[in-house]
């Protein structure tokens, strides 16, 4: 007697069956098809988007998974497109809102899930967080503020106008300047790079990134412990090392926390500016020479 599967129902002949193919075997091959497919539509596949202009150009390797995951080639700014094997779609976050900028990176693993023309975009980029939402811990600085944004506001304010650095004391017992202020102190770092050895240095009147990337080689060629330590000296300031490829430089003034990032292995400089907005500064030229010190 003819039995079947127990979760796919296919037909199973026993011994001393007579077997039809047309009614016994060919339901097993199109049922198992059918299974193959779905399988096949509900994995993950890897795709290649190219951003042209305010495009990005969507290739999946499999054009039957609707879920895929690519390598952001460009940062997503607010307003770009996308278009999904030559068909436009409409671009969201999880949350069906439209992405906003930063919503992911160059070089950031992105996921996409494509529902007929909606395009949902999973990647935890460069959010657009208000300094007031953000928790401030006060117990350590004895400020009343509670969120960054009024921290930031109290420290300001604390500060008498027209207070110059040249005024503050600076005690050079540990760090062996010669300098007795903070102005001086300052001064001194930007000048000799806190005594740190000069590495490589990018040419002046080029784009931060040609910069960037003329001074790749010598950054990757640091022990990791060169590299905790490593600055980044232009005319406009010093940025420390903060991981991954990252030199940081930060100013606050009375209405700005003002952030620029400049990344050796992305070859980006990207300038925040709190609360709530950023831009990529990289193909713009920098006029004074970059330097890598450790």
């Amino acid at each position: 007697m003819a039995q079947t599967t127990p979760n796919f129902g296919f037909n199973i002949a026993e011994g001393t069956d007579t077997v039809n193919l047309l009614t016994q075997c060919y339901p097993n091959f199109t049922s198992l098809d059918s299974i193959l497919q779905g399988i096949k539509e509900s994995g993950v596949t890897t795709a290649v988007a190219t951003k042209t202009g305010t495009n990005f150009a969507v290739v999946r390797t499999d054009t039957d998974c609707n879920f895929f995951r690519f390598t952001a080639t460009a940062n997503y700014v607010a307003g770009d497109t996308f278009t999904v094997d030559g068909v436009a779609v409409t671009a969201t976050s999880p949350a069906g809102t439209a992405l906003a900028s930063g919503a992911f990176v160059i070089n950031q693993s992105v996921i996409a899930v494509l529902n007929s023309a909606v395009l949902t975009v999973f990647a935890g980029g460069v959010a657009n967080v208000d300094a007031a939402d953000v928790d401030y811990d006060n117990t350590g600085s004895g400020l009343t503020a509670t969120n960054v944004q009024d921290a930031i506001d109290e420290v300001k304010g604390s500060i008498p106008s027209g207070f110059a650095a040249t005024a503050i004391t600076y005690d050079n017992t540990v760090s062996g300047l010669t300098a007795t202020n903070a102005q001086a102190a300052i001064d001194e770092l930007a000048g000799n790079s806190g005594g740190k050895s000069l590495i490589a240095s990018a040419n002046a009147n080029i784009s931060w990134a040609s910069q960037l990337t003329s001074l790749e080689t010598a950054f990757n060629g640091l022990t990791n412990e060169q590299k905790l330590g490593a600055v980044l000296v232009s005319g406009v300031g010093v940025y420390h090392y903060n991981g991954n490829g990252r030199f940081v430089k930060t100013e606050v003034t009375s209405s700005v926390c003002e952030i620029d990032q400049l990344n050796v292995l992305t070859h980006t400089f990207l300038r925040f500016d709190s609360p709530s907005s950023y831009t990529n500064n990289s193909s713009s030229n920098n006029s004074n020479t970059l330097e890598l010190y450790a």
